[in-house]
């Protein structure tokens, strides 16, 4: 009874972010497949359009992630002005609320999945496109190096 409590977050596959997201893209592209079987002439294009969204959705994640590991700064989205880069962490919560939407109204899968593939590919062009400023970025800006008195570097 006399022992402390573990304090250090819960490790493993389920608590890793990158697992939850790669989980609920493969969940999200089986329903959209499903409903593309069910009625193909119907839903097969919407469905490929949130297939191909969660396609460029996962690109951009690698994308940041290789931003993340080669300049080794967190590329936090979180505080933008853009409601799609502030909301790109709620894409799970998205993902439910398509889940959900479509078990109430399943007739409304073309508009619900073009909505939804909509929104996931703005956020990952977003992303795309933050992490290109980023590796494009000087590390140390030559204005900041003469200032300092350092030299250029070749």
């Amino acid at each position: 009874m006399g022992q402390a409590w573990d304090q250090r977050p819960p490790t493993g596959p389920c608590h890793d972010p990158s697992v939850r997201f790669a989980l609920a893209s493969v969940v999200v592209m089986a329903l959209a497949s499903a409903f593309a079987w069910q009625a193909p002439g119907r839903n097969a294009w919407p469905a490929a359009a949130l297939v191909a969204a969660l396609g460029l959705d996962a690109a951009s994640r690698l994308a940041a992630a290789a931003v993340s590991d080669k300049r080794g700064i967190e590329v936090a989205l979180r505080g933008m002005p853009s409601p799609v880069l502030a909301l790109a962490r709620a894409a799970g919560f998205g993902g439910m609320a398509l889940g959900v939407a479509l078990c109430l109204r399943p007739d409304a899968f073309p508009v619900l999945a073009s909505g939804f593939a909509g929104i996931v590919a703005m956020a990952a062009s977003a992303r795309l496109a933050l992490a290109r400023v980023v590796l494009g970025l000087d590390p140390e800006p030559t204005e900041l190096n003469q200032e300092l008195g350092r030299p250029p570097r070749d």
